[in-house]
């Protein structure tokens, strides 16, 4: 029963605040999800609205929640990305975007569970403020 509830208590706290909820990649580190190894591929295969419902394509992802100022509230295993086009979009193709599912705030930046083309999924921090504006911990937000 108690675990009941606490499924329950995550997915009203997720409906409240748009965040999407993830399942842990921790089995799968050092391998990759997804045949074109992007990061999109790793938060739609893990990352499901309530009902279970797939996250969908990143044309329909929305910015949400700002990760640094809010990482308290924020529940582990959460999708979050960045919305660096227009109108906070994640969809550009002039831009490298980036997504991964956030498990905690750090002094250093944001821990996260991610992968891309070339480097299979870890368990990494995305520093605060990073080498790109993919890879900076100030742009994150969560995906509603």
């Amino acid at each position: 029963m108690l675990f009941l509830n606490t499924v329950l208590l995550i997915t009203i706290s997720s409906l409240a605040h748009g965040y999407v909820p993830c399942i842990s990649p921790a089995s799968h580190v050092g391998s990759y999800i997804g045949r074109d190894q992007q990061c999109a591929a790793l938060v739609q295969t893990n990352c499901h609205r309530p009902g279970n419902r797939p996250i969908g394509l990143t044309s329909t992802w929305k910015r949400d929640v700002y990760v640094k100022q809010n990482c308290k509230k924020i529940p582990r295993f959460t999708a979050i990305a960045t919305f660096l086009g227009p109108n906070h979009q994640y969809d550009e193709p002039n831009l490298h975007q980036h997504t991964a599912i956030f498990v905690q705030c750090e002094n250093a930046g944001i821990r996260v569970y991610d992968q891309w083309s070339g480097t299979p999924i870890g368990y990494r921090i995305i520093p605060w403020r990073g080498s790109s504006s993919q890879y900076s911990g100030d742009n994150y937000y969560t995906i509603a």
